[in-house]
């Protein structure tokens, strides 16, 4: 509500958008990518195959990070399959962008063509071949598997591209002339809110992945920073799955001149995503934020995290106790947060509610929907 710079807004529920959307506006250009309707609102559109161009020097570049965006590795997962079949669909995404037709350039027709009857896909991969480039290699590398192995490949990339079969994903991605994730950065005040309702995260969470995977890679790309960085406000963190860019946005953020704010439920989230590197986070941010803890193992490593205080007895002995034990940490009331500054010592503080703060009146819309 009075951040004037530009922000781009996970918001599930759509309420960030209904709420906020109008006084957005009035700090510059707003778009809501809205597929399944949640805010009410007309949804703005993104072809990230529009960036991959005969005249972009790093099309190859940017066609490996959006295959990579699309397939959704796990913690443990055998990784053979997973990076072949996105080095297959780093082939297919080049051939689509840079050789079919204008109106078929976008990722419905990767996944028609990952999804084709046997003869009609035999006949692409020869067409492939004729393309030279990295287009030829990844046909020929195709074609050269044994069977078994192309057919487990060729299975794990139409997994991974299961999601574009929808019509309201197909809307969202297909437009020739959407909007560009470096207005962001060139337009100062743009906003762009992803809408998704949270009982489709699981099916959908990649679509959310590919467009945050996007619009890093456009900050990175544009050597411009601006005044105050852009704001990345990352609700439901977890439905993003494990992302490169996102661990080494983590480590960058300032050079990139924006803000990475993630939202988890606990712990455990990080970890199951990124292992070890999940520490990353914390030794790169400048604030982080306790609230709402209701998983022992959070509240024994914040309790941890947040150290200790020497406290003196009665008969003059000193001992060190917890700032705040785990079972104090869970009894923490709603209205409350921790909240930890780099080089600072922990605060305990309340949370500010916009809508009976007199800071915000006027500035936020009733949501309709609630």
């Amino acid at each position: 509500l009075t951040y004037p710079v530009s922000v781009l807004v996970i918001d599930p529920k759509g309420e960030n958008a209904r709420i906020t959307a109008r006084q957005r506006r009035a700090f510059g250009p707003t778009h809501i990518l809205d597929p399944f309707d949640v805010t009410g609102s007309e949804t703005a559109a993104y072809n990230p195959l529009a960036r991959i161009t005969a005249d972009n020097p790093d099309a190859p570049d940017d066609a490996a990070a959006l295959a990579d965006a699309l397939v959704v590795r796990s913690e443990g997962e055998d990784s053979h399959w997973n990076d072949e079949a996105a080095s297959f669909l780093e082939g297919v995404i080049l051939f689509v962008a840079l050789h079919e037709a204008p109106e078929r350039r976008h990722l419905g027709t990767v996944r028609e063509i990952i999804t084709a009857d046997a003869d009609k896909f035999a006949a692409i991969l020869e067409i492939m071949q004729e393309c030279g480039g990295l287009v030829e290699r990844a046909a020929n590398r195709f074609k050269s598997k044994a069977e078994r192995e192309a057919s487990g490949v060729l299975s794990t990339a139409q997994r991974h591209t299961k999601f574009l079969d929808s019509a309201r994903m197909q809307k969202v991605l297909a437009s020739a002339a959407g909007l560009s994730f470096a207005e962001l950065k060139r337009r100062t005040g743009t906003t762009i809110f992803l809408c998704i309702p949270p009982d489709r995260l699981d099916t959908y969470g990649r679509w959310l992945r590919l467009m945050v995977n996007e619009a890093l890679m456009d900050m990175a790309a544009d050597p411009a920073k601006p005044q105050m960085p852009v704001l990345f406000l990352l609700d439901e963190f977890a439905a993003l799955g494990a992302m490169a860019s996102i661990k080494r946005a983590m480590g960058l953020m300032a050079g990139y001149g924006m803000i990475l704010w993630p939202f988890l439920q606990d712990l455990s989230q990080l970890k199951s995503q990124y292992g070890d590197a999940a520490l990353t986070f914390f030794a790169n941010a400048g604030a982080i934020q306790y609230f709402g803890l209701n998983d022992i193992e959070t509240a024994k490593q914040v309790s941890e995290t947040i150290g200790q205080e020497t406290r003196v007895t009665f008969n003059g002995d000193a001992h060190a106790r917890s700032l705040f034990t785990p079972d104090e940490l869970m009894r923490l009331p709603p209205e409350a947060e921790i909240v930890m500054l780099k080089g600072k010592a922990p605060a305990l503080l309340g949370k500010i509610e916009y809508f009976s703060d007199p800071e915000f009146a006027g500035l936020f819309d009733k949501d309709p929907r609630r």
